[in-house]
């Protein structure tokens, strides 16, 4: 979990995590930018990001938010697979927090879009193949591809595979392994310039990241 506060309002670059990304907003406001649509909660709401979703965070000056890390088979989550914003009721315990994620019962199928998207993420995840080549697999020009992902996933492949690469490069902290060996296991020029992208998606640094799992 991550306790977060902004004094100024704050952007982040676009990025995916693979958990389940549960926010209950305590002062201003939460926004992320998502293939399904901007979605936005005040404070009092909690809102939930499916893992694998590429998103773009945004957060209000003067804002207050608590960010819940949720494993995909925990059975508060389970089911869910586009994004939603429910009633906090003023809820600030974690139990609470789930309670309220628990009562939002419309558990959908599995859209087509998202079915789609989950394909196209999964092959342009792979770094030996290039993006011609995956355009000529699903019979368009590259600049068609490109197009085409876009409205799937959000963002462009070369953009999404660098999320991917931050994802791997986070699950690796968690494990621990020296920073630079973790930069250039997961494609990074070097240890700055892994700093650097996971600073602009994440908000804070690996070093930081690791000292605060290391903290709590």
């Amino acid at each position: 979990m991550a306790l977060r506060r902004a004094t100024s309002e704050l952007f982040q670059t676009g990025h995916f995590h693979d958990q389940v990304q549960v926010v209950a907003v305590f002062e201003g406001w939460r926004s992320f930018a998502t293939s399904c649509g901007s979605i936005r909660a005040e404070a009092g709401d909690v809102l939930v990001i499916p893992s694998g979703m590429f998103h773009a965070p945004r957060m209000s000056d003067r804002s207050s938010v608590l960010i819940l890390f949720v494993d995909n088979d925990h059975p508060v989550v389970r089911g869910v697979h586009r994004p939603f914003v429910t009633d906090g009721n003023g809820a600030r315990r974690v139990e609470d927090i789930f309670d309220r994620v628990a009562e939002w019962s419309a558990r959908e199928a599995v859209p087509e879009q998202l079915r789609i998207s989950s394909t196209l993420t999964k092959l342009v995840a792979q770094h030996d193949v290039s993006i011609s080549e995956l355009a000529e697999q699903f019979g368009y020009s590259p600049d068609g591809f490109i197009r085409s992902f876009c409205r799937s996933v959000g963002t462009t492949p070369g953009k999404y595979r660098i999320a991917h690469r931050l994802t791997v490069a986070r699950s690796m902290i968690r494990q621990c392994g020296s920073l630079a060996d973790i930069a250039f296991a997961t494609g990074f020029a070097d240890q700055s310039h892994l700093g650097r992208c996971f600073l602009r998606a994440f908000g804070t640094t690996p070093a930081a990241y690791r000292a605060g799992l290391a903290t709590a």
